[in-house]
C-alpha cells in the first residue's frame, strides 16, 4: 500500500474518529509500508508517523469530550434529583414552618396568662393575708369579749 492511500486511510479515521478497526488497520498499514520498503523515505516515514500521531490526539481529544459529555449529563441528572428532592419535601417544609408559627403563637399566649396568674396570685394571697388578719382581730375581739363572761359563769 503506498504513503497515499495510507494518508487518505488517516484522513478516512478523521472524520469517524470511533473506527477503531480503521485506526488499528492504518497502524497495520503503516508498518507493512516500513516492513516492504527496503530504505525507506526518511520524510515519508515522518510524515506517516505525524499523520498517525495527530489521529490519535485527535482520537483521544474526542474521548475527552466524550467522558466530559457524559459527565456534564450525569452532574444534570443530579441536579434533575436534586430538584425532585426539593420539590417532594417542600409541603413537609411548609408544614413545619406552620407548626413552629403556631407553637410560637403558643408560648406567646402561655407567657401572658402566667403573667396574669402571677397577679391574679399575688392579689389573691394578698386578700389571704387580709382575710387571716381581719379574722384573726376580729377573733381576738370576741376572744377578749367572752373572756368576761365565761368567768362569770
Amino acid at each position: 500500500m503506498s504513503h497515499k492511500e495510507i494518508s487518505q486511510m488517516i484522513k478516512k479515521s478523521r472524520d469517524n474518529p470511533a473506527d477503531i478497526k480503521l485506526q488499528k488497520d492504518i497502524g497495520n498499514r503503516i508498518k507493512e509500508e516500513l516492513a516492504s520498503s527496503e530504505l525507506p523515505n526518511n520524510s515519508n516515514i515522518e510524515q506517516l508517523a505525524e499523520e498517525y500521531r495527530d489521529l490519535i490526539i485527535t482520537q483521544y481529544d474526542e474521548n475527552e469530550i466524550q467522558q466530559l459529555e457524559q459527565d456534564v449529563i450525569e452532574l444534570n441528572q443530579i441536579f434533575k434529583d436534586i430538584n425532585m428532592m426539593i420539590m417532594e419535601q417542600s409541603p413537609l417544609l411548609d408544614n413545619i414552618e406552620m407548626n413552629i408559627m403556631s407553637a410560637d403563637s403558643a408560648v406567646q399566649s402561655g407567657v401572658e396568662q402566667i403573667k396574669k396568674a402571677e397577679t391574679l396570685q399575688k392579689k389573691a394571697s394578698n386578700k389571704l393575708k387580709y382575710l387571716v388578719g381581719t379574722l384573726a382581730a376580729v377573733g381576738g375581739i370576741i376572744g377578749i369579749g367572752l373572756i368576761p363572761i365565761l368567768r362569770n359563769r
